[in-house]
């Protein structure tokens, strides 16, 4: 319950960040708050795609497989292997049949935002250094 309520509040702030850029109707493309809260905003779709990823085979994972492969709901397979990155949950049964229950497309979007933040955190430090160098110059000829 806490944590959908987390997951709640942080979709609630990635909801409003996206709004706030999207509504200004030129990027300002050299201020170093646009770029953070650019990176904010990739930061939290990053941690709420995984998540949802994380959770889809989160409770009663054999029983899930199970169904989802079309085996039944008694037919449990004989291994489930899970790893964090790339986050996958894969059954397995003897007969050679493998389902993974964490979506396709979760991983592709955590790689692709993840590299929005990184890119947008690395572009809001070259803005914040490029502007006091600015002022540094303005300050100094006055």
């Amino acid at each position: 319950m806490i944590f959908a309520g987390a997951a709640l509040l942080l979709l609630v702030f990635v909801l409003a960040k996206s709004v706030r850029l999207l509504r200004a109707r030129a990027f300002p493309w050299r201020d170093p708050r646009a770029w953070s809260a650019a990176a904010a905003v990739c930061l939290g779709i990053t941690f709420f795609v995984y998540m949802f990823g994380a959770l889809s085979g989160f409770t009663q994972t054999s029983e899930v497989c199970a169904v989802k492969s079309g085996h039944g709901s008694g037919n449990r397979p004989d291994s489930v292997t899970e790893t964090s990155f790339p986050l996958s949950y894969e059954c397995r049964w003897n007969d050679g049949t493998t389902i993974d229950l964490v979506p396709a497309w979760v991983n592709p979007a955590v790689f692709v935002f993840a590299t929005g933040f990184v890119l947008c955190s690395a572009k809001a430090v070259h803005a914040a250094v490029t502007s006091r160098a600015v002022t540094s110059r303005t300050g100094a000829s006055s």
